[in-house]
Order: C-alpha cells, then sequence, then structure tokens
C-alpha cells in the first residue's frame, strides 16, 4: 500500500489518457486529459479548495483519516456533490456510481442546519441521524437546496453531523453552507456499484481513474481532473 506522499510521487509518472482502458463505462473522454497535482498548505486551504469545487458542480472524492466502520459513508470515505443538482446527481450515477438513476442519494447537514430544514419525530433531533440511519420529512423552505437528496416523498436519509463528532466535515459542510445558504451536501459512499467502499489511498486513486470523478482529495493531497480541447 502506497503513502499518501508515495502516492503524489507516483502521479508525476501516470498517463490519465490510458485510464480508459480499466473503466467499465460504455465510452472514454471526448477531450484529452491530464491530472492537477497539489498538496494544501493547511486546513483553511484544504477546505476553501474543496468548496470550490463543489460549488463549481465537480463530483470530488473525499478521503480523510481512519476508515469507516458500518453501513453508511460518514465523511472518512464519501463523494460529495451539491445537493441541489438533480442533473449533477443523474451524472453521479452514470458516471461514477454506476447505479441505477431512480436510486436516491443522502445528505450530510450540520447540526444547526438539520435543525432549519428536518422535521423531527415527537421534536427532538434523532439518535440514529449521526449515523445516517433514518429517514426525516424535508421542510418546504429546504426542498431547493437538498432536491438532489430527496426522496419522491420529500424525505431525506441525513447525517447530522455534530461538530464534536468530526471537525474537519462539519468545517466543509459549515463553509459550503455559507456560500450556498444551507450547510449540507451529498454525500455518497466512495465506491462503484458491486464494489466495497474504499480504504487506502490507493484504493481511492483506482476507483477515480475508473469512472469520471472530477476531483480526488486524500488528507492534504488534491488531484483533479484537467481536460484540453
Amino acid at each position: 500500500e502506497h503513502s499518501v506522499d508515495q502516492l503524489a510521487a507516483m502521479l508525476e509518472h501516470i498517463d490519465p489518457t490510458e485510464w480508459h482502458r480499466y473503466t467499465r463505462l460504455p465510452t472514454k473522454p471526448l477531450k484529452k486529459e491530464n491530472l492537477k497535482i497539489y498538496r494544501f498548505k493547511n486546513e483553511d486551504e484544504l477546505i476553501q479548495k474543496t468548496v470550490e469545487l463543489i460549488l463549481a458542480k465537480k463530483i470530488v472524492g473525499w478521503v480523510q483519516g481512519r476508515f469507516e466502520n458500518g453501513p453508511r459513508a460518514l465523511g472518512a470515505r464519501s463523494i460529495l456533490i451539491d445537493p441541489s443538482d438533480v442533473v449533477l446527481a443523474q451524472r453521479l450515477s452514470t458516471h461514477v456510481k454506476l447505479r441505477a438513476a431512480f436510486r436516491p442519494y443522502a445528505c450530510s447537514l450540520t447540526k444547526e442546519a438539520a435543525d432549519q430544514s428536518l422535521i423531527y419525530p415527537h421534536n427532538r433531533e434523532p439518535l440514529l441521524a449521526k449515523w445516517m440511519l433514518c429517514a426525516l420529512s424535508v421542510k418546504n423552505s429546504a426542498h431547493n437546496y437538498l432536491r438532489a437528496a430527496m426522496h419522491i416523498d420529500n424525505t431525506t436519509r441525513a447525517q447530522i453531523v455534530h461538530k464534536e463528532d468530526n471537525p474537519l466535515y462539519y468545517k466543509l459542510i459549515s463553509e459550503f453552507g455559507k456560500q450556498k445558504g444551507l450547510a449540507a451536501v451529498l454525500n455518497t459512499s466512495f465506491n462503484e456499484s458491486g464494489f466495497p467502499i474504499v480504504n487506502t489511498p490507493t484504493e481511492a486513486l483506482i476507483a477515480f481513474s475508473r469512472t469520471f470523478m472530477d476531483a480526488l482529495i486524500i488528507e492534504d493531497l488534491l488531484i483533479e481532473r484537467v481536460f484540453n480541447a
């Protein structure tokens, strides 16, 4: 298994134009593909750039900290997009996750955003929502913000993120909310259909290479696809 430093060094010698040979997708990029490799200087820069990517309608792989244990991705091995964009969610299904288009996605919200936009049974935040294990109704005022992460009955399988549980992920969602209006991101597990969630940096890079994800962030390393005309 490669460390993040080893991956960064190795990427300087990889030709991404050959990656289409390993994808399960029936097509390949129409434009020449290059990689932009960057190491963030600090946490603030990491958060700022990730927010910029999500706001720019990019599909972002997010690998931070230890591997998660459980049935849901909770911000350690996740794929993140803007939760308001239904067309982008469809591209996520067809070009990255390789799953049926009708299957809904879930979202991660800060505690404060969840209180503002979700309807709680018995007026109390469900404990299971910390682990994205229950569906909650979305208030009308939040529909446009969460459209791509809602079920047909206007519910969403929400992960309510508390600052003390995952400070970095909480900060990312909060900063996105300052720009977008609601501190929430669409969060799905980092894997293709039929494959387990990625664990190591190398597994994340393999999944990135096999799909049309736009950017991959592993700890302080950014790998971004850049297309030339």
